[in-house]
């Protein structure tokens, strides 16, 4: 459930499960110092097909995916009720890194189960895929614990789920953890 709040700028924001800041997180001046207008990432997400108390059905996901060899946990599952089937198509300016398109339909990774597997082995998390980034260039995944990931020959982190998406559409780089395949 969704519960509206004041925040400490007086601007109206969301209590969710991901964090006591719905919108902004990254760019919420108590929560880090990044300068970027909230509403730029609400009317982006908007544009995508997203609104507040969103949820779609994840079991066509979770069939095809566990059949694969994937564990859908409740991190996914709470991620992809929300945000799954979403594409954010925008690039331009950004804080840290390029924006670059992505899609959040965890069946774009099907094929990609050992590396997922390695990368959790590496880790010591269950990496579940989420989609792609940069139109397949990379892919996205998420731990149990809702940490989003970038997925490659590298792995790197987005950091909490709606961080990670505030951070994938305004363009901060992820903090790299491994730089090398571990296959």
């Amino acid at each position: 459930m969704i519960t509206t709040w004041k925040c400490c700028t007086s601007r109206t924001a969301s209590r969710t499960p991901y964090g006591s800041c719905s919108w902004p997180t990254v760019s919420h001046r108590c929560c880090t110092p990044t300068a970027a207008d909230p509403r730029t990432v609400v009317r982006i997400l908007t544009e995508a097909g997203w609104q507040p108390g969103r949820r779609v059905d994840t079991s066509a996901w979770r069939t095809q995916l566990e059949a694969g060899g994937f564990d859908m946990h409740q991190a996914t599952e709470r991620f992809l009720a929300e945000f799954g089937g979403l594409t954010v198509a925008h690039r331009g300016p950004s804080i840290s890194q390029a924006r670059a398109p992505f899609e959040l339909d965890p069946l774009l990774c099907l094929g990609e189960d050992e590396r997922f597997a390695d990368w959790s082995s590496v880790i010591h998390r269950s990496l579940f895929p989420l989609g792609e980034l940069d139109e397949g260039r990379f892919f996205l995944g998420i731990d149990e614990t809702g940490e989003v990931y970038l997925v490659a020959d590298w792995l790197a982190s987005y950091g909490p789920a709606r961080q990670a998406v505030e951070k994938l559409i305004l363009g901060v780089a992820p903090d790299t953890r491994w730089d090398a395949y571990p296959g």
